[in-house]
């Protein structure tokens, strides 16, 4: 991601690129981030510590957010259980970040399209079961 950083005191906003984002909020609402200088090679004009305001220019990405519960891991592989008219049927989807309780989509869902919440683990293996003999 590249952006602007605006250090809290001194010189005005310089171009960057971040290296790394912290774990964690700081106590304050701050979020540690790495950051490079972007283009040229000279040296920062900011120090270690530093605190300021970091402006990200990014395309924007449309994804889908679905509640967390929602998402089922199969094999590896991430699904969600699409409810149509049919019934219910098995969708892979590629999850993205998650904020609280709703996860993010990147790829496998269209807006509008409604996802079961409730008990979607349990609907997703129904009849696995069957596939078992009970032990004598």
């Amino acid at each position: 991601m590249h952006g602007r950083f605006q250090p809290a005191q001194g010189v005005g906003a310089i171009a960057v690129k971040v290296a790394a984002i912290g774990p964690a909020v700081a106590a304050d609402g701050g979020v540690p981030i790495g950051l490079l200088p972007a283009g040229g090679g000279a040296p920062p004009r900011w120090i270690s510590g530093q605190w300021g305001r970091l402006t990200v220019s990014e395309p924007t990405r449309p994804m889908v957010m679905v509640p967390t519960s929602a998402l089922i891991l199969d094999r590896g592989r991430w699904w969600v259980l699409l409810h149509t008219p049919r019934g219910d049927t098995p969708q892979a989807v590629v999850p993205g970040p998650a904020r609280g309780w709703q996860t993010a989509i990147d790829a496998g869902l269209r807006p509008g399209q409604q996802v079961v919440v409730t008990d979607a683990f349990l609907e997703f293996h129904r009849g696995i079961a069957r596939a078992y003999t009970p032990p004598d």
